[in-house]
């Protein structure tokens, strides 16, 4: 019974993902550029290193709000 339904959900996902990039040379373009980032060993270090520095960020923010909500 639930095999079913996650076979049904899968088999809806795909259709609609299918649908979408034949239709859309946007989502296309998006998916081939990701595509070839992700085989770039050197592109993968600096989008790491990105998404670390957006992580420490949006932690500084937070712990700076919620000290500033402390004081006051």
């Amino acid at each position: 019974m639930i095999a079913e339904i996650i076979n049904s959900i899968e088999l809806g996902f795909w259709n609609l993902i299918i649908t979408l990039l034949t239709k859309s040379s946007l989502l296309r373009t998006i998916v081939r550029s990701t595509y070839l980032a992700s085989q770039d060993k050197g592109m993968m270090r600096k989008i790491a290193i990105v998404l670390l520095v957006f992580c420490v960020g949006f932690a500084s923010g937070l712990l700076i709000y919620s000290v500033t909500l402390l004081v006051m």
